[in-house]
């Protein structure tokens, strides 16, 4: 497992426990593991690019579930970010042929777009605390946020307005906690107050007076704190409802981008390994050249495996009995043929130098059910030990 992803892992588990039989489709997989081999240089961007990104699958799932919160919805973001780079790297190495599904690409790029915009870099991991929508997406909540921030400044910017309407170079903005927010006017321009002007209390100084503007702003002010955060669930759950729409090319991306993985997974195996493309057909022969059982050369100092080889041919022969003593390698070599015959139909390289595999559709390998070959412990030794 050279995966990079956690859709990549599962995909790549799906292969190993479902391989294929039908020879076309595993030449055709063959065909974008060598593309990828061949290339190390591309190999290594594409392995950085998914390194990046994230579980886009079980993302879709809470997006259509309701579920989604803007941590996840900028995890999407990151991802289809990074799948527009791993799309265009696989396509420019495999002519095309894998990359993502072009019906969605201009959807999906609109989609980062807005998450890009809409949300704030850092939000909160619940709905109802705040600084969950950037500023500059929607003017509204721009408004309120400024009003919250600079109270002061907003009213003194009304009463100037007030003022050079009015022509009441004494005109004040005065509050206290009965009748909150008010415009004082003292006695001698009390006859210059305008139409707009509604009396509220009259003191021998003077006049206090409100306007619908100032009893607007007053609301506004006074509500500022809880009117942001319930605009910002609004939009926030607008934006992630615009998100579930495009859920068929989520889903799209998420499937491109395990098989990308998946893929390179194969290809980064046979880097590191040095395993080789079997030649694949639906003939009644299995060759393998000096094969090696993937699991237990891995557990081994490298060369300590000794290679093993086997021929069996449907026309001829068709029947190889294993004898040996204990601990001889017996398990080991069964095992080894099934892997490989696995690795093949699966569309892997294989750990041989060279195999040609007729394509199977059953495979039956009776071993000890104790035994630990990894760790080069048979069935006997593991019951002696215990014994």
């Amino acid at each position: 497992d050279h995966t990079r992803t956690a859709m990549g892992a599962r995909l790549l588990r799906r292969w190993i426990l479902e391989p294929l039989v039908d020879p076309e489709m595993i030449i055709a997989r063959q065909e974008l593991v060598e593309k990828l081999y061949r290339d190390q240089g591309s190999l290594s961007r594409l392995r950085s690019r998914l390194a990046e990104v994230l579980d886009l699958e079980r993302l879709a799932a809470r997006v259509a579930l309701d579920k989604a919160m803007a941590k996840d919805l900028l995890a999407v973001r990151q991802t289809l970010r990074e799948g527009a780079a791993v799309s265009e790297i696989a396509g420019a190495l495999t002519g095309g042929t894998l990359s993502a599904e072009a019906g969605h690409r201009e959807e999906l790029a609109v989609l980062e777009e807005l998450l890009g915009r809409a949300l704030h870099e850092s939000p909160p991991p619940g709905l109802g605390e705040g600084n969950l929508i950037r500023e500059g997406y929607d003017g509204k909540l721009d408004e309120l946020r400024n009003l919250q921030a600079n109270r002061k400044e907003v009213l003194d910017r009304y009463l100037e307005e007030e003022r050079a309407a009015s022509g009441i170079p004494s005109l004040r903005i005065r509050y206290n906690k009965i009748i909150g927010y008010f415009l004082e006017v003292t006695r001698s321009f009390a006859s210059s107050a305008p139409p707009h002007f509604i009396r509220r209390q009259s003191l021998v100084g003077g006049e206090r007076y409100t306007t619908e503007r100032l009893i607007e702003l007053e609301t506004l002010l006074t509500s500022a704190s809880e009117s942001i955060v319930e605009l910002e669930k609004e939009l926030f759950l607008d934006v992630r409802a615009r998100v579930k729409a495009a859920m068929p090319g989520l889903l799209s991306m998420a499937a491109f981008l395990a098989r990308t993985d998946a893929l390179q997974s194969l290809a980064q195996a046979a880097t590191v390994h040095g395993f080789v493309r079997p030649r694949i057909d639906s003939g009644g022969v299995l060759v393998v050249a000096e094969g090696r059982h993937p699991v237990v050369e891995m557990h081994l100092p490298p060369g300590e495996f000794i290679p093993n080889s086997l021929e069996l041919d449907q026309e001829g022969v068709s029947f190889a009995l294993i004898t040996g003593p204990n601990m001889a390698g017996k398990s080991t070599y069964l095992r080894q043929t099934a892997h490989i015959v696995i690795l093949a139909q699966m569309g892997s390289f294989v750990p041989a130098r060279e195999a040609r595999i007729g394509v199977v559709d059953r495979i039956f390998c009776r071993v000890g059910a104790q035994d630990n070959l990894a760790r080069g412990e048979s069935t006997f030794l593991v019951e002696m030990n215990e014994t």
